[in-house]
């Protein structure tokens, strides 16, 4: 109950309900017990939501702490905490520091970034696709605030080298899901992916004059309608429970799809252009 008062933004009575949940466990276990973990997490995520980054970052620090000693330890619970501090530095400006934490939390996954192919990784984390996915987000987004700051090329391409990553890994472990519900799931993870990718490689298209990068953006472009598809078929039935016309849905839906033809459109004229740029060039 307490999750859903933070997500609805009313963090001062979720934390009320939370801190009765602690005082309780902790009476019972102690607070050092690995039975508090999901309480620490649920304290981590509240203020990570409400952009408490110092009391957000403490707890998960705790989690980290207690994890570590825990018999029981999992390696998908350690990452998630590590990309949730990584996340956490992100926005307290320390971008180093992030990445840091982001790739320690690939670590414990097993995930070698330097692997020459995605196939040959065995990844820990595949339970937890949504993770992994969101840990190769944080990255990418980590190594473009780099080369910015630095003026380093170079990280500008390792980041599109992750979303090219992210984008295989999802493809993937989404064949491997039984279901279209846990299709769909995934599917939401992915749209930044894929709307960052195509961002990225037009813009260092635009640097570079190389075609690659276009040719890059024009693949992420389709993928993204794609999911544009999967996402509307799940917001659609959301949004019909919810007493929402079905014809206000729709429309939004050809908008958005709408938008993402011109962006195709957009990065086709650019490469036209240049063709005939270079044609003329030639004569």
């Amino acid at each position: 109950y307490s999750v859903t008062l933070f997500y609805n933004k009313k963090f001062e009575e979720g934390l009320k309900y939370l801190n009765k949940a602690y005082e309780v466990r902790k009476a019972a276990h102690g607070e050092d017990s690995p039975l508090l973990l999901n309480i620490y997490e649920e304290y981590g995520e509240a203020y990570k939501e409400a952009e408490k980054w110092i009391e957000a970052k403490r707890y998960f620090e705790k989690c980290i702490k207690i994890e570590d000693k825990n018999p029981q330890k999992l390696a998908t619970r350690m990452a998630a905490f590590k990309s949730s501090i990584g996340e956490i530095e992100r926005n307290l400006k320390h971008p180093r520091t992030a990445l840091t934490f982001q790739e320690d939390a690939l670590a414990e996954l097993g995930f070698d970034l330097s692997a020459s192919s995605m196939d040959e990784l065995d990844i820990i984390g595949t339970g937890r696709p949504d993770l992994v996915a969101g840990i190769f987000y944080e990255i990418a987004l980590l190594l473009e605030e780099l080369a910015e700051i630095d003026g380093e090329q170079e990280f500008k391409q390792r980041a599109l080298e992750i979303y090219k990553q992210s984008d295989h890994f999802i493809d993937q472990r989404r064949l491997s899901f039984f279901s279209e519900e846990a299709k769909l799931s995934l599917a939401g993870k992915t749209r930044e992916v894929f709307e960052k990718g195509i961002s990225l490689a037009y813009n260092l298209y635009k640097e570079s004059g190389d075609k690659k990068y276009l040719e890059t953006a024009l693949y992420f472009s389709g993928k993204s309608k794609s999911l544009l598809l999967l996402l509307g078929l799940k917001e659609t039935f959301a949004l019909q429970s919810s007493g929402i016309p079905e014809h206000l849905t729709q429309r939004e839906w050809e908008l958005e799809l709408e938008m993402a033809n011109l962006k195709t459109e957009r990065y086709e004229l650019q490469r036209t252009e240049e063709d005939a740029t270079e044609k003329l060039a030639e004569v």
